[in-house]
């Protein structure tokens, strides 16, 4: 039986292939990469609050596939 947090990596794992490519690019370079979102805005030729708004709505989109995938259990 899995943990939750090992639940919920198992999850991120399987939805996170279903964002768009340039949701998943925003996801990457905010938390994985740790870049601000003035560099966001750079290297993906967008203003900085277009990346913020941009990566806010990557995460509600992330959030929704999650609550959708945990209620099909």
């Amino acid at each position: 039986q899995l943990d939750e947090s090992e639940h919920k990596r198992e999850v991120l794992l399987k939805i996170l292939p279903l964002l768009k490519e340039n949701q998943l690019q925003l996801i990457e370079m905010r938390f994985f990469e740790k870049r601000s979102f003035r560099e966001m805005g750079e290297i993906l030729e967008l203003t900085e609050n277009n990346a913020k708004v941009k990566t806010f709505r990557a995460l509600i989109k992330l959030k929704e596939l999650y609550a959708k995938h945990n209620n099909q259990k």
